[in-house]
């Protein structure tokens, strides 16, 4: 706007008066040394319809350090007009501070800027009204009061300070906010919005003023700037937000309920001394800096995790209830101090740089994997808190403090101290395990709680406390002359032990009744107050204890180890090493030494061990050799009677034999190889020669017989069987046999070990054979060389008993079964059988297990079992080829006990002799089967079957194909 005259000085006393006239156009107005009389009053700038553009600047001295703008004589400010205060003075030559009273407009469409570049303050007490917008410039302060404003065009800050103690301040609650580059600062106790806020590149900082205000804004944010939170105040975001360019928290509180009102995911949190409060449990993935000013983290009664990582030279305080979960890869280097809550971590780099201590004043550090800290820890007043809430976690580094902190040990599991402890207060094992890694690690000056759900695990250490007071476990490795745990503080400092646990446990040692231990002694000027509730030890030992003021002493008692027996077996094993106990030296001391250390489940496993029991797996390893040869026969003997009575095809049978305990023959395959198919006994070729490869598989559980576990292992064996038949007439043909199986068994309890066999066989067989009838007859024997390896695992000792039985069989096997063909639904053909097999195996000695080789006595193994079931089969003739496809379903039975002793002793000559009973159980077994057979002609026919064995602790499937070729 051009003016008529300009206005270099007025006089005005009440009221200064500045008559501005203007015509149109834009144009700017500089208001210079108005009111430099010193006397209080007003500028009155009378602006009539102005054109968009114009600039009002006020510049010199004014009066009374307040330049006040009356709004009436501003009835409509023009559009994009700016109003300038920037070098206003006072009458000392300083920046005065301007203020717009009354009521006005801004203009449709455009904007009013109210710029103060300098240290001038603009305060507008005005309503504002109008659908323009309102812009902050320069790096002043615009104070927006009193008026609850309409405009509705937005606020937009681009420099300085924008203040309201009200959202309401801020026109319209549609208009946006703006910011690029400025701060909106909030004053009130209360301030509440819910506006979205945009952020430009030039950001936008929130300033909320004082300790207790609070601003809250729900508004979604977005833009591509950065977000500022400053003052002392509390800032609260509660909307989803999508800016990117991050968040600095410079001072006060910033306060979200997810970490989406932090921006779009990628958007970094940096910290320049600010707390960032949760409201409610949140993840975020964002990166994390701690500048030198540090970080608060107050997770206000909320679990909330930072998957990304945090670096920076600053320190992280943890401050509020609630776990704070660090899973980031941290590089933080200024320490970690826990005020309250919980910090839970999985690895130590989660705490930063390895250089960074620890400190407590209230909070907790928590673990959740078994790891290892090297870094120091320091204790404030208020103390400290490690839950180690599973596994172990061992601390190498020194925990101090000077200032009466108390330490705690919370959570299930174990924490090792190894550095030695310089703090002044106490300690508290209130669950799970403090370890002692070294002596004295904890200071010499602390009193000492065990609470009832804590241990004190002190191993073979030595340690010396003010007092101790112990209602939980106290867990010692007693020592000859040795003091475990002294108490040394003065009057009233005592050894209190009512209702406390002490768990003793001991070095590997031979022991005499009678011995003494002193564990606990009172050297100061307190007493032994109470007594333990319950005393554990190793089951072979008990303690008697006997307390006076100053200690506490423990007399050595034996237990029997039959006593500690589980079953019939063990107390046979322990029976029989009872009187080595008197006087053992040598070995015996040394093998009674690891016994002594064991628990009762840990003493049992090991009478089993050193017991024979497992070698009851020699007698399944004969008895399944004798099975694969009776099976082979049995097919054998099948070809014979099928092929004299023109019957094409050998017979399936479903009667395979399976004996228990070894591997059960329902997993044998044969491929017969045909030199000679026997034809009619009259016949200058009624010789028959064959061969059959064999194989098995299978494996029977451990389970607990009448006396006690019986062994579980995983059987094969393979080789080789021949014979030489002959049909001797029309319904008779017989022949003889010999073979070798080779077997191996992997023993996997009670303990492991292995049993390897070679068997060579030979016996006779015959059968007798009419149209619709068979019967079969075996008879022989094998020679057994067994190989045995048993490991024998007692505390810390591992021995392997090794040794080369040899035994001998005698089997015999019978069967006999019917066609009815032809039916309507093929041939069926029962079956029944009964087999016997003995297996007498010879005395032996075990070597290469020291004291615990044993002298085996001789055994004798028998079974007797019978069979029966039925079998389906039907003959499709093809012309050129004769599919045959059967299915049968058998059942068995062991009509003998298969409980029998097996008599040992150790093979030094030391201790009694003992016997112990092998189990009787899975003695009823179902058979399935199925296959066809194929025959293109009378010298080539294939065939392939199905067989399941299902018993008891024991399952198998077995698949079976051949080939046979006849010469």
């Amino acid at each position: 706007m051009r003016f008529r005259a300009l206005l270099r000085k007025a006089l005005c006393v009440a009221t200064a008066c500045a008559l501005l006239a203007q015509e149109a156009g834009a144009a700017t107005v500089t208001v210079s040394n108005a009111l430099d009389d010193g006397s209080a009053g007003s500028l009155r700038v009378v602006l009539g319809a102005a054109a968009a553009g114009d600039t009002v600047s006020w510049a010199g001295n004014g009066s009374a350090g307040t330049i006040n703008i009356l709004a009436t004589d501003l009835p409509s400010v023009p559009a994009t007009t700016t109003l300038d205060v920037t070098n206003a003075k006072d009458g000392g030559g300083a920046a005065a501070s301007v203020t717009i009273a009354g009521a006005f407009n801004l203009p449709l469409g455009g904007g009013v800027t109210f710029l103060n570049g300098g240290a001038n303050d603009w305060t507008i007490s005005s309503f504002i009204s109008g659908t323009g917008s309102l812009t902050k410039a320069g790096a002043g302060t615009l104070v927006l009061s009193t008026r609850d404003n309409t405009y509705s065009g937005g606020t937009l800050l681009n420099a300085g300070t924008l203040s309201v103690d009200s959202d309401a301040r801020l026109g319209a609650a549609a208009g946006l906010l703006t910011f690029d580059g400025g701060t909106l600062k909030t004053t009130g106790a209360g301030v509440a919005s819910g506006r979205s806020l945009t952020l430009n590149s030039g950001g936008g900082a929130i300033e909320v003023d004082g300790g207790g205000n609070t601003a809250a804004f729900s508004g979604s944010i977005y833009g591509p700037g950065s977000l500022t939170k400053k003052g002392g105040g509390t800032l609260a975001l509660t909307g989803s937000s999508y800016y990117s360019g991050g968040t600095t928290l410079d001072a006060g509180t910033l306060s979200v309920n997810s970490d989406a009102a932090l921006g779009y995911g990628g958007g970094a949190l940096t910290f320049n001394g600010g707390t960032l409060k949760t409201a409610a449990g949140i993840g975020s993935l964002r990166g994390v800096t701690l500048n030198a000013g540090g970080g608060v983290v107050d997770t206000a009664g909320f679990d909330s995790v930072l998957w990304g990582d945090i670096g920076g030279a600053g320190k992280l305080t943890k401050n509020g209830a609630g776990i704070l979960y660090l899973r980031g890869y941290n590089t933080y280097s200024g320490g970690t101090l826990l005020k309250a809550g919980t910090v839970n971590i999985i690895a130590d780099d989660c705490l930063g740089a390895a250089s960074g201590p620890v400190t407590f004043d209230g909070g907790t550090l928590q673990t959740v994997v078994g790891m290892t800290l090297s870094r120091n820890m320091a204790l404030e007043d208020e103390g400290g808190t490690i839950n180690v809430y599973d596994k172990v976690l061992t601390l190498t580094g020194v925990i101090s403090g000077a200032n009466g902190g108390a330490f705690t040990k919370a959570g299930e599991g174990t924490l090792v101290l190894v550095g030695a402890g310089t703090y002044d207060g106490a300690t508290n094992a209130n669950a799970g395990i403090l370890e002692l890694g070294a002596d004295n690690v904890l200071p010499a000056g602390t009193d000492l709680t065990v609470a009832a759900g804590g241990t004190l695990e002190m191993g073979g250490h030595t340690q010396s406390v003010a007092s101790y007071t112990g209602p939980g476990t106290l867990r010692l490795r007693l020592q000859p002359n040795v003091n475990n745990l002294a108490v040394t503080g003065g009057v009233g400092k005592n050894a209190t032990l009512t209702g406390g646990t002490l768990a003793v446990s001991i070095a590997p040692q031979a022991f005499t009744a009678g011995q003494t231990f002193t564990p606990i002694k009172v050297t100061g000027a307190g007493a032994v107050v109470g007594t333990f509730a319950r005393i554990t030890s190793p089951a072979a030992l008990s303690f008697t204890p006997t307390y006076t003021d100053t200690d506490v002493t423990l007399t050595v008692g034996l237990v029997p180890f039959a006593d500690i027996a589980g079953t019939g077996n063990q107390a046979e094993v322990g029976k029989g090493l009872e009187p080595l106990r008197a006087n053992p030296t040598g070995d015996a001391a040394t093998v009674l030494g690891e016994l002594y250390t064991l628990d009762a489940t840990q003493l049992r496993s090991a009478l089993d061990q050193i017991g024979p029991v497992s070698l009851a797996s020699m007698a399944g390893a004969g008895a399944g050799a004798s099975g694969l040869q009776s099976g082979v026969l049995s097919q054998r003997m099948a070809v014979l009677a099928g092929g004299a009575r023109g019957g094409g095809s050998a017979s399936h049978k479903g009667d395979g034999r399976s004996p228990f305990p070894g591997p059960l023959v329902a997993s044998a395959g044969a491929a017969d190889v045909e030199i000679n198919e026997p034809l009619d006994a009259g016949s200058e070729a009624s010789w028959g020669l064959f061969t059959s490869g064999v194989y098995a598989d299978g494996r029977l559980r451990e389970a607990y017989g009448g006396s006690g576990l019986q062994p579980g292992y995983a059987f094969n064996s393979a080789g080789v069987i021949v014979g030489a038949d002959r049909v001797v007439s029309d319904h008779l043909a017989a022949g003889l046999s010999a073979g070798y199986v080779r077997g191996h068994a992997s023993i996997y309890a009670p303990g492991s070990g292995t049993v390897d066999s070679h068997s060579a066989r030979f016996g006779g067989y015959a059968t007798a054979f009419s149209e619709r009838a068979h019967a079969n007859l075996y008879l022989g024997g094998a020679l057994d060389l067994f190989s045995t390896n048993r490991d024998i695992v007692v505390g810390s000792l591992k021995r392997t008993a090794t040794a080369d039985p040899v035994a001998g069989e005698f089997n015999a096997d019978a069967g006999v079964g019917y066609d009815f063909r032809p039916t309507p639904w093929g041939t069926f053909s029962p079956f029944a059988g009964l087999s016997y097999d003995r297996l007498m195996i010879g005395s032996f000695t075990e070597d290469g297990a020291g004291d615990l080789d044993l002298a085996v006595g001789r055994q004798t193994a028998e079974t007797l079992r019978s069979r029966v079931g039925l079998r389906l089969s039907e003959k499709f003739d093809g012309g050129s080829y004769v599919f045959t496809p059967y299915a049968s379903a058998g059942w068995r039975h062991e009509l003998l006990s298969q409980s029998r002793p097996i008599e040992a002793r150790l093979a030094r000559g030391a201790g009694n002799a003992f016997s112990v009973k092998t189990g009787d159980y899975a003695r009823d077994g179902m058979l399935l089967g199925a296959g066809f057979s194929l025959d293109w002609s009378d010298r080539l026919s294939a065939k392939f079957d199905y067989s399941g064995d299902f018993r008891s602790h024991f399952m198998e499937n077995v698949f079976n194909a051949g080939l046979r070729l006849k010469f």
